[in-house]
């Protein structure tokens, strides 16, 4: 992170992706990160889609190579098609996942997705050649007057409005 203290900035869901799962790229620059950003009290902006987002990704998360055989088994991962039970437990250690990033900052602001934004990610989307939820988050950032950014995709860096904190270990 730069010398100077980013006073707020508005986390993609890859960052968090990669911070609550040690075995995904640039865990290691995510933790990093966002620990700097606690010590500093950053004030953490976020869309409302976030949520949504991070939640599908964890959904899709037992079917990737990204989880290490302790959590398959505590978790019972393997039995994932065939029984509720399991995709039930592992959806609520996901909003516990989430709720515990999101509690290591001081303030967090999740910023509803209100036609506006929608309209203005429409727009990134073309100008930028960005996926929906991508130009979604950067419309969120945008409308919140919070330029600074932090992500593991370098798509973002296609939009110079944004100061675009790529997040990268140093081995990937």
């Amino acid at each position: 992170m730069d010398d100077q203290p980013s006073i707020r900035v508005c986390l993609d869901t890859s960052v968090i992706a990669a911070y609550v799962i040690p075995s995904i790229a640039h865990h290691a620059a995510c933790v990093q990160f966002c620990d700097e950003l606690t010590r500093r009290s950053t004030q953490v902006y976020c869309s409302d889609i976030l949520r949504i987002e991070f939640s599908d990704f964890w959904f899709r998360l037992p079917r990737t190579s990204h989880l290490n055989q302790s959590i398959i088994r505590q978790f019972r991962l393997g039995a994932w098609d065939r029984n509720a039970l399991v995709r039930i437990q592992w959806m609520e250690e996901g909003v516990r996942q989430f709720e515990w990033f999101l509690d290591k900052f001081e303030s967090v602001t999740e910023v509803p997705s209100a036609e506006p934004i929608w309209r203005a990610s429409i727009g990134l989307m073309a100008r930028y050649r960005l996926r929906s939820h991508d130009a979604i988050h950067v419309a969120t950032a945008l409308a919140a007057g919070v330029p600074d950014f932090a992500s593991v995709d370098s798509d973002f860096r296609r939009v110079p409005a944004l100061r675009l904190h790529l997040l990268r270990d140093t081995d990937a």
